[in-house]
C-alpha cells in the first residue's frame, strides 16, 4: 500500500515508488539492527537464558544470534544496493559470474530486482534529501525507544533505555516473520522473548504481560488514528491509491523524476 500512497498521481511511477520503499526499508532495518547489536553487546543479559516464557516455548537463547544474523543480512543488502547504484556494470558482471554459473536466468532476474531497489537510493545522493531523511529516521527510532522505555517503567519493569533499545530491535526483527493480520502473534512473541533476556520469569509473566498488551494496543490504536487523520488532512489519499498503474509498473523513471 505504501508505494501506491506516495505515487502522487502520475508524477511518480509505481516502480520508482517500490524502489524508494525498498531502499527505505533496508536503511531502516540496518539502523535498527545496529541499535539491537549495540544493546546486545552493552546491556547485561540473564545467564543462562531461559528456553520458555511462561507456557510459551520461546527460544530466548537464540535471540542474540538471530539479531546478529539480521544485522548481517541488512548490511549485505545495503552493500548490494550501494554496489548496484554506484557500480552497476561491475555488479551485473559479478552477478552473472556467480549466480549465473548456476542459472543465467535467475542471475538476470536477481540483478533486475536489486537494481530496481537500488534506484531508490537516489534520494541519498545529495544532502538536500539525505540529511533530513537520516535525521528523521534517527529521531523516529529514538522516540520509539523512549516511548517503550517510559511504558516499561510505568508497568513496573526496572527498564533502562538500553533495555528498551533491545526490546525495540528484537521486535523489529521479530515482525519480519510472516504473521496474522496486524502482526498479531509475532509481535507478542518477539516482545516476550526480548523481555525474557533481561528480566526474571515472574516479572515477564506479570508486569511483562501488561507491558506487551499495552505496547500492542497503543500502537494498534495509533495506526488507526493516524490513518483517520491522513484522510481528514488530505481526502485525495484514497483516490490516489486507487489510481491506474497498469502501464507504469515495469518502467523506471529517470533520476530527475524520482521521489
Amino acid at each position: 500500500m505504501r508505494p501506491w500512497l506516495i505515487r502522487d498521481g502520475k508524477r511518480v511511477t509505481m516502480s520508482s515508488a517500490l524502489g524508494t520503499m525498498g531502499a527505505e526499508r533496508v536503511i531502516d532495518g540496518l539502523i535498527v539492527t545496529l541499535v539491537l547489536a549495540g544493546a546486545l553487546g552493552l546491556v547485561p543479559r540473564l545467564s543462562p537464558l531461559p528456553d520458555h516464557v511462561g507456557n510459551l516455548k520461546v527460544p530466548v537463547a537464540a535471540i542474540p544470534a538471530a539479531g546478529y544474523v539480521a544485522l548481517f543480512v541488512f548490511v549485505a543488502a545495503f552493500g548490494a544496493m550501494a554496489v548496484f547504484y554506484f557500480a552497476r556494470d561491475f555488479a551485473r558482471r559479478f552477478t552473472r559470474a556467480t549466480v549465473g554459473f548456476v542459472s543465467p536466468r535467475l542471475a538476470e532476474k536477481l540483478a533486475s530486482i536489486v537494481e530496481g531497489i537500488a534506484e531508490g537510493l537516489h534520494f541519498l545522493a545529495g544532502p538536500r534529501y539525505a540529511i533530513p531523511f537520516m535525521l528523521e529516521t534517527f529521531a523516529y527510532w529514538t522516540i520509539n525507544a523512549c516511548g517503550m522505555w517510559a511504558l516499561g517503567v510505568a508497568c513496573g519493569l526496572h527498564m533502562s533505555f538500553g533495555h528498551a533499545c533491545a526490546v525495540m530491535g528484537v521486535l523489529a526483527v521479530g515482525i519480519l516473520v510472516p504473521a496474522g493480520p496486524g502482526l498479531f502473534g509475532a509481535f507478542q512473541v518477539a516482545t516476550y522473548g526480548a523481555l525474557a533476556m533481561y528480566f526474571s520469569p515472574e516479572l515477564v509473566t506479570y508486569q511483562g504481560s501488561a507491558y506487551v498488551f499495552l505496547l500492542y494496543a497503543v500502537q494498534f490504536v495509533w495506526h488507526l488514528v493516524a490513518a483517520a487523520l491522513a484522510f481528514m488532512i488530505d481526502p485525495t489519499v484514497w483516490s490516489r491509491a486507487e489510481g491506474d498503474t497498469s502501464a507504469e509498473v515495469t518502467v523506471l523513471a529517470p533520476p530527475s523524476a524520482r521521489a
